[in-house]
């Protein structure tokens, strides 16, 4: 199954959005779509969150890690499209963010 280049294009530009509750609803979307995406799509949805939770403020990030945290479960993820969420400074996750950092690197340790 594959959700096609446009909404994997869509979903990519809502996910770096902005705007929060953009980017809240296309985390929301990633864990909807989850046995929808094809292995291609899934690494690529899974190193922008990545990249996207790595960089995003406390408004976005919950929400980011979140839907890496379930998309890294489905087995298509390696180490390197999960990465940079290790830079992410522990001191600035909540308990949630916390758990979901240490679910996605146990997977992929």
């Amino acid at each position: 199954m594959a959700i096609g280049d446009a909404r994997l294009l869509k979903l990519v530009h809502d996910l770096t959005s902005a705007d929060s509750s953009r980017c809240e609803d296309a985390a929301g979307t990633v864990t909807d779509w989850l046995s929808s995406f094809s292995p291609r799509e899934a690494r690529v949805v899974g190193a922008v969150l990545a990249s996207a939770a790595a960089v995003a403020g406390a408004g976005c990030r919950e929400s980011l890690l979140h839907a890496l945290f379930e998309l890294s479960g489905r087995g298509h993820l390696g180490a390197d499209e999960v990465a940079p969420v290790q830079d992410i400074p522990q001191d600035s996750l909540g308990p949630s963010e916390q758990e979901y950092l240490a679910g996605i690197s146990e997977e992929h340790a």
